[in-house]
């Protein structure tokens, strides 16, 4: 599945609101994984609030907010969580191309390629920033940034260029809302746009 048009953000009188809860083992789960009400045992993965699981006739299925006030960041927070367990689990992503560019002279000097990962380790704190993944090959580091509806911002890019490390950000902040967990994990490893921070 590409990132095309049709899977621009619903928004919230057209889409899922909520469409993954977390589980008590830590697990980021799509709507349709659990059963219905308050026996579906999931959590809102920003702050942890009850969640209940509405999978009615008439409306799209999706996860309301049990006895609490509507959490803002919780989709954002659900993406990110899914996104980490996927590279967590898959131990690759494509990543683009790099390019030397001089006056009006371009020359590409990798072509994109599915790097492989010994491991993936979550928000571990590099240099003075907090990267959402860094993914390990041998003795190489590359800083995984992924971009739901927050891009990496100033600041951030310039620690990163500081201290001169390997980042890409990957675009998923054109996925529908309702889009399941195998839908995200093609647009995260390989679809998604994608580029290099630094």
């Amino acid at each position: 599945m590409k990132c095309e048009s049709k899977n621009k953000i619903a928004d919230s009188k057209t889409g899922i609101l909520l469409p993954f809860g977390e589980r008590a083992n830590g697990q980021i789960v799509h709507i349709s994984e659990v059963r219905n009400g308050l026996s579906c045992e999931c959590v809102r993965p920003h702050c942890k609030a009850r969640l209940v699981a509405r999978k009615g006739p008439q409306k799209q299925h999706h996860f309301g907010h049990y006895a609490s006030t509507e959490c803002r960041h919780a989709y954002e927070s659900a993406i990110h969580k899914l996104a980490k367990e996927i590279l967590c689990k898959e131990k690759k992503i494509k990543i683009p191309e790099v390019k030397a560019e001089y006056m009006d002279m371009k020359e590409i000097i990798q072509r994109e390629i599915i790097f492989e990962l010994d491991e993936a380790r979550l928000e571990e704190p590099i240099s003075g920033i907090i990267p959402d993944v860094v993914a390990l090959k041998r003795d190489r580091k590359l800083l995984i940034e992924i971009a739901v509806t927050h891009f990496c911002d100033s600041m951030k890019i310039t620690k990163i260029r500081e201290n001169n490390l390997s980042t890409i950000e990957v675009d998923l902040s054109q996925l529908s809302r309702d889009a399941t967990a195998l839908e995200i994990e093609e647009a995260l490893l390989y679809s998604a746009p994608r580029a290099w921070v630094y």
